[in-house]
């Protein structure tokens, strides 16, 4: 029932505006009757749902971009000529997952997504945690281990907490 406005949620929650911003532009939208809104829903919850749905989408096209640069290993080398043309036909397949994103955003997710698996190829953590050794975060993969930073989780394609023994099998299971 709400389709067109939130999906006019969604293009702007992908230019990065603010819930305010979003909520106030669906209002108008349903002003000027592009949609109405319904009586028992708020612009907010609109823009909470198209936020959760993008969510969605965004995980479901790293997954995409992750599974891709695991099939061409090879070509995502960074001497490899062939880098830039496997870039480019994975944010084909995002897009052709998702029309309605657009090129740059959809580069741009692929960029990071790709930026995050050459990082955890080499083994090399995302983000550092910063807190004392007995308030560290246990492993996401192993749970016993204490670890001081995230990194790419190879089997979920999250960035969690992991250990660097665990990424470091994780790696070699992928070579």
């Amino acid at each position: 029932m709400t389709d067109k406005l939130k999906t006019i949620a969604k293009r702007q929650i992908r230019k990065q505006a603010s819930d305010h911003d979003i909520a106030d532009l669906v209002n108008l939208a349903s002003d000027l009757c592009i949609e109405i809104l319904p009586a028992n829903l708020s612009a907010g919850e609109i823009v909470e749902a198209a936020r959760k749905e993008h969510m969605k989408e965004f995980t479901k096209a790293r997954k995409i971009a992750f599974r891709s640069f695991v099939d061409n290993r090879g070509r995502n080398g960074h001497s490899n000529p062939e880098r830039s043309v496997l870039f480019d036909e994975i944010v084909q397949a995002v897009q052709s997952e998702y029309p309605s994103w657009e090129k740059s955003f959809a580069r741009d997710a692929v960029a990071v997504c790709r930026q995050q698996f050459d990082v955890a190829i080499g083994l090399k953590p995302v983000e550092h945690i910063g807190a004392m050794r007995d308030q560290l975060p246990f492993c996401t993969v192993c749970q016993v281990s204490r670890t001081d930073s995230k990194r790419l989780n190879l089997d979920t394609w999250e960035i969690s907490p992991v250990c660097y023994d665990c990424a470091a099998e994780q790696a070699r299971e992928l070579k």
